[in-house]
């Protein structure tokens, strides 16, 4: 995704408010799955939802780092790092889930 938003002509700064917005309705989605609902399927999609939304995030993310709207270096590298963090936990999550061998 970060060599996506390298070649890409697309500028993808703008999308920080909506970005931002689908990141606290996930959050609050699956706080109301742990909480109310407990539905494994509702599970299963959200975090389809979150590694597809932080894919994006990492295009976001690189194209700041390129423009240099982080302060520091380490602001991008960290920015990069949690985006990568939450796809990977997501995915662990998926595999998890489908890996399930219970008999």
């Amino acid at each position: 995704m970060s060599l996506f938003a390298i070649k890409t002509t697309k500028d993808f700064t703008g999308y920080g408010k909506p970005l931002m917005i689908a990141v606290v309705v996930v959050i609050v989605g699956s706080l109301l799955n742990i909480f109310l609902l407990q539905s494994p399927i509702l599970h299963v999609l959200i975090q389809g939802v979150i590694v597809m939304l932080f894919s994006v995030l990492v295009v976001y993310d690189t194209q700041n780092i390129i423009r240099g709207a982080y302060e520091t270096a380490i602001d991008g590298a960290i920015a990069l790092y949690l985006d990568f963090l939450n796809i990977f936990t997501a995915l662990l999550q998926l595999f998890g889930i489908f890996g399930n061998n219970n008999d």
